[in-house]
């Protein structure tokens, strides 16, 4: 958790707490598309936590993707070297099917 609070203060991430009611509410409608599954994610720059779902792992899992978006522009010879390592993984086309 200090490490998160200190990207917060480096690097202005934003760690917004929600939960599945709020979620499923019309304010979200489009946005999320199951609340009841939804465990954590990125919107407008901020990182949205599920409280009723999010585990340890999701608000790293959220800078992750920022990490990696930034990459894409920063470095894209690495960011598809990356990529391209993933789709050889067993599973790749179950969970990007999810996405």
């Amino acid at each position: 958790v200090g490490s998160l609070n200190k990207l917060r203060n480096l690097y202005g991430f934003n760690f917004i707490e929600t939960n599945t009611d709020e979620l499923n509410s019309d304010k979200w409608k489009g946005i999320i598309v199951d609340a009841k599954t939804t465990k954590a994610f990125v919107y407008n720059g901020d990182v949205y936590i599920n409280t009723d779902l999010a585990g340890v792992d999701s608000k790293v899992h959220e800078l992750l993707h920022i990490f990696l978006g930034a990459m894409r522009y920063s470095d894209p010879e690495l960011y598809f070297n990356i990529i391209s390592t993933a789709e050889n993984m067993k599973n790749f086309e179950a969970v990007a099917s999810v996405y």
